[in-house]
């Protein structure tokens, strides 16, 4: 049995942060030359009840894509132009259907089905440790779909395989992994489909360092019949270093329009994974689906134990950046939701709720700028009065939020959504696995009713 650990609950903040790593593009294959279209960074971490740690001791890693070897000017889409996301707010919402779902796979090892069936608390999980010499892969025939929804295509994988889920193996100090790819390569090939071919693979993506526990990419499978993830490097502890995944594969003709990143501290962590929550609850994607069954958006959980609104914005030592700004940078989708308020103090004082207000308008106007969209929910209810006082105070400043900047997204009215079920919770602030499937359900009926044609 393997699981992700959870944050302690008694981290000490570094104030003095580290160096952030530069980042460098990755050299060029025999067969394609490649140049760099992301960078990583450093990252945060919470624990809704708990002390922050910060540490930027590392480096998401560098992501480098060969000339033609995916979208390289459409802003949005996750190709060269993602960083900037000129355009990525304003175009046209379309549906993002999973293409991978149910079609043959193979692997080095382990059950590859187990990755693209119809259950995200089933993962792949190979059985080796992945080297260049021995990596761990998977790959698709996607020969059997048509040729129109194989162009431009969004790359998913999801190693939030635990009860727990955190973002960032960087965001606390001492955090530890289990089986998630480190260094890897994208690859595509045009044989027939049938038998996996062992040669004639070209590299669309190559990505080193990465310390998330979900990634995306958007490549073009144009003239391709089947893609494949060679891992040759994880992030793992002692019996965890294989690669355990779930891996979608998305038709994106647009963009990744319907592609979601949910910031948050570990109320989010907990709720907004992509496996059942404990109890085989739908995830976010496949509640939307139902709703709207035309579409199935791409959905990363980003939560950390113990954040509060200003923890994501502390500025990296040496450097004006914050981690906030890096994880902007790196997400190649649209939407960014960001659930902050519950760590930012059990009452507010005599401040009111104006510094979490300032930051969210900070996190918001960044979004903003990098053309993406940021989406706000209201602060969730938490069974103690001071955290009621807390929320409260934060929620009417959310309102001013919304009235001052149209172009966020109403989340969910969390608070009212718990409002007096002690029973879905697991202590004052966490709701346990039940709840988890309220918080979702509130985020998939809210955004169908107001995002989704």
């Amino acid at each position: 049995m393997y699981r992700r650990s959870t944050a302690s609950a008694s981290l000490v903040l570094l104030v003095a942060l580290s160096a952030l790593a530069s980042f460098s593009a990755c050299s060029s294959s025999p067969d394609d030359e490649e140049h760099a279209v992301d960078d990583g960074g450093a990252h945060v971490a919470d624990d809704a009840s708990g002390d922050v740690a910060v540490d930027a001791g590392g480096s998401l890693g560098s992501t480098s894509v060969p000339t033609g070897g995916a979208d390289g000017g459409d802003a949005g889409d996750g190709g060269e132009g993602a960083t900037t996301g000129d355009g990525a707010a304003t175009a046209a919402l379309t549906p993002m259907t999973v293409i991978s779902r149910g079609v043959s796979a193979v692997a080095s090892s382990g059950t590859a089905s187990d990755a693209n069936d119809a259950d995200y608390t089933t993962t792949w999980r190979s059985s080796e440790t992945p080297s260049a010499s021995t990596p761990s892969w998977i790959a698709y025939d996607l020969s059997g779909v048509p040729a129109t929804n194989r162009h431009k295509v969004d790359v998913a994988w999801y190693a939030q395989e635990s009860d727990y889920a955190e973002y960032d193996l960087n965001a606390k100090s001492g955090a530890v992994a289990y089986n998630e790819p480190r260094d890897y390569t994208l690859d595509a090939n045009a044989a027939a489909g049938g038998t996996a071919p062992t040669s004639g693979w070209v590299i669309l993506a190559t990505v080193t360092g990465n310390t998330y526990t979900s990634r995306q990419q958007a490549v073009d499978l144009t003239g391709y019949n089947w893609i494949r993830l060679h891992v040759t490097g994880v992030n793992g502890t002692t019996e965890n270093t294989n690669v355990a995944i779930n891996l979608d594969v998305h038709d994106a003709p647009d963009g990744l329009t319907d592609s979601w990143l949910f910031l948050g501290d570990s109320i989010t962590a907990f709720a907004l994974r992509n496996d059942g929550a404990g109890i085989d609850a739908r995830s976010f994607a496949e509640l939307v689906n139902a709703a709207k069954p035309a579409f199935f958006p791409a959905q990363e959980g980003g939560g950390e134990g113990g954040w509060s609104s200003a923890t994501p914005l502390i500025p990296v030592a040496g450097g004006t950046e914050s981690i906030f700004d890096t994880w902007v940078k790196s997400f190649p989708g649209r939407y960014i939701c960001l659930s902050y308020g519950t760590n930012d103090g059990a009452d507010t004082a005599n401040m009111g709720a104006t510094p979490t207000y300032d930051n969210l308008v900070t996190m918001v106007t960044k979004v903003m700028a990098a053309g993406k969209i940021p989406c706000v929910p209201h602060v969730p209810w938490a069974t103690d009065a001071a955290h009621q006082k807390n929320a409260q105070l934060i929620n009417t400043a959310i309102d001013t939020l919304y009235e001052k900047y149209p172009g966020v997204v109403k989340g969910p009215d969390l608070y009212n959504v718990l409002l007096g079920h002690t029973e879905l919770y697991q202590d004052n602030l966490h709701p346990n696995p039940q709840g988890r499937e309220t918080y979702r359900q509130a985020w998939a009926t809210t955004v169908t009713a107001s995002v989704y044609p």
